[in-house]
């Protein structure tokens, strides 16, 4: 409600609200309580905590290779760095 449409209102109405606003903060509050406490109950252990279902439980996906486990090959292994490795030893030598 604005405000404008709240000075319109009787006492009556007002306290009408007042007790409709009152009812629902009560059962909001309380909900939360009930959550926070069984929370609680699982944190200290008294109760199990919830279990997902089999059919929410993440499907298996493969395993990915690393990049560190590809970058742990010897440079020797790889084509490119030879040749690298020859061009900079050429460039070094043209150099000097």
């Amino acid at each position: 409600m604005k405000q404008n449409e709240l000075e319109r209102l009787s006492g009556d109405e007002l306290w009408a609200l007042r007790v409709k606003i009152d009812e629902a903060l009560a059962t909001k509050l309380a909900t939360e309580k009930n959550v926070l406490e069984r929370r609680l109950r699982q944190l200290n252990g008294e109760i199990e905590p919830e279990r997902r279902s089999q059919a929410s439980e993440r499907r298996p996906y493969p395993a990915v290779l690393s990049e560190i486990s590809q970058s742990r090959r010897s440079l020797a292994d790889l084509g490119w760095a030879r040749q690298a490795a020859t061009l900079a030893e050429s460039a070094d030598q043209v150099w000097k």
